[in-house]
């Protein structure tokens, strides 16, 4: 295969306990030609056999203006699929969201109880022994580590999870601008969140006018929030991130996946320059 430089726009790699709501947004603006489906190109050796042809399919929209990419939710555990990824598409911009591992293995495991994997009576801690792999895909430092040694941090942005959350607007306008798309976008579902801008005294019309203007803008908040309550974002993991953190983790458990993810997180505050260590509490009980 050759190097693609045109078509793939940027790549945004997962993963699927803190991804889903950003992704929801990411989709919703009209600059962007999206994968009709998830491919598993880059991380299942069958789909990579396809060829890139197959690949590039799936972006049927494709004109010059537009900004093409794939959703992912498996290619950030997977040191193959950064070197295909940075092989064929050395110019893509990627971007990932990640989220707190103690969050994370909870979120597997309500998702597991909810799809009826596993039986209700299964416990968080007999749930990670006997699916091991879920707290290997939490340990989001190694997995960078093969994207940054790949691509320039530059290229690469990475958004915490809790910063989605808590600042919506801003997270999304970074990641707009950062794959190159009209940050001043807003998705419907946020319109609620943009504050009034002061109307111009001097430009202002009648009372009666003022006052339809004000009533038709409270009453197009309203709906919004409305609708944005009875129909939320289709991001059903995001929202159980939201429960994942009142699922009880017992002391031991507690200490036993701290000890295991501490020197990851480590190497992750030093790759984002960012204290993810004590953001995340794992610097309050270490063993000395």
């Amino acid at each position: 295969m050759h190097a693609q430089h045109k078509l793939i726009n940027f790549i945004a790699l997962g993963s699927r306990s803190a991804t889903p709501l950003l992704y929801t947004y990411l989709a919703e603006h009209p600059g962007i030609c999206l994968a009709s489906e998830e491919t598993k190109f880059f991380s299942d050796s069958k789909e990579f056999a396809r060829g890139l042809e197959w690949y590039e399919s799936h972006f049927s929209r494709y004109k010059e203006e537009i900004i093409c990419g794939e959703l992912a939710y498996d290619y950030l555990n997977s040191a193959e699929a950064a070197g295909l990824i940075a092989t064929i598409y050395p110019s893509a911009r990627l971007l990932a969201v990640i989220e707190n591992p103690l969050v994370c293995v909870r979120v597997e495991y309500i998702e597991a109880r909810r799809a009826r994997k596993i039986s209700p009576a299964v416990s968080l801690s007999a749930f990670l022994k006997d699916n091991p792999e879920v707290m290997l895909r939490a340990r989001y430092g190694r997995q960078l580590l093969h994207y940054f040694g790949l691509y320039s941090p530059n290229d690469f942005l990475v958004l915490l999870a809790s910063d989605v959350h808590n600042n919506t607007l801003a997270s999304l306008a970074q990641a707009y601008e950062h794959v190159g798309l009209d940050k001043s976008f807003v998705p419907a579902s946020l319109k609620h969140l943009i504050p009034e801008e002061e109307e111009d005294t001097k430009k202002r019309s009648g009372i009666i006018k003022r006052n339809y203007r004000l009533l038709k803008k409270i009453l197009k908040r309203f709906f919004s929030y409305v609708k944005y309550v009875v129909r939320p974002p289709k991001a059903t993991i995001e929202l159980v991130s939201v429960v994942a953190r009142k699922v009880p983790l017992s002391p031991k458990l507690e200490q036993f996946l701290k000890d295991y993810y501490r020197s990851d997180v480590e190497k992750l505050s030093a790759l984002l320059h960012r204290n993810l260590s004590a953001e995340w509490g794992f610097t309050d009980d270490v063993k000395k």
